[in-house]
């Protein structure tokens, strides 16, 4: 079964990501994401996993620069999920080795195993042969790339593009399993 998720979200996840670092939240859209962490139900169904249903909401509130927000419910849960959403969000900080502790922490997680192949190789660009070297996504590493290549302010087009693919399929796991279906992200 697909559901398509409430229209209440649509306006929070067309929200283009800010750059590879934290940017200004938007505060109509962070009442918006209130909104739907006060009903997860408008995810697109009822959660099976509640865990995985809060790092929905707290990975809408990192796509829209709500740091803390997302912080605060990434730091209360102790799944691989978390953890690896946990990660996601001190990167965005620029806190790369919290991040990378993080990643260690969240293991092989599920949603590394779809986004190895998924890849698009105009995406990856110069970054093609360090994202590839594994049959799984590597976090890690693109959290090292994007580290070195902020430091040498190169090719910071692309790594938002990366940043935000990555963003994208975690999230689409993260629904998918949270619900127990496929969901169709606008």
């Amino acid at each position: 079964m697909t559901r398509q998720p409430d229209q209440l979200w649509h306006s929070v996840f067309r929200q283009p990501f800010t750059g590879l670092s934290i940017g200004k939240p938007d505060h109509a859209v962070g009442e918006t994401i209130h909104h739907l962490s006060l009903n997860l139900e408008k995810l697109g169904g009822k959660p099976k996993d509640k865990d995985l249903a809060r790092c929905c909401i707290g990975a809408l509130w990192l796509k829209a620069d709500f740091f803390d927000e997302a912080h605060n419910i990434f730091q209360d849960l102790k799944s691989q999920t978390g953890s690896l959403w946990h990660g996601i969000s001190h990167r965005r900080e620029k806190d790369y080795s919290n991040a990378g502790y993080w990643y260690s922490r969240c293991g092989n997680h599920p949603a590394a195993h779809q986004m190895a192949n998924k890849i698009p190789g105009e995406l990856a660009g110069p970054f093609i042969d360090k994202l590839k070297f594994t049959p799984n996504w590597d976090f890690n590493k693109l959290n090292s790339i994007i580290q070195e290549n902020i430091r040498n302010n190169s090719c910071l087009i692309q790594l938002m593009a990366l940043q935000e693919f990555e963003w994208c399929q975690v999230f689409q796991w993260t629904i998918n399993s949270a619900l127990g279906m496929d969901v169709l992200i606008p």
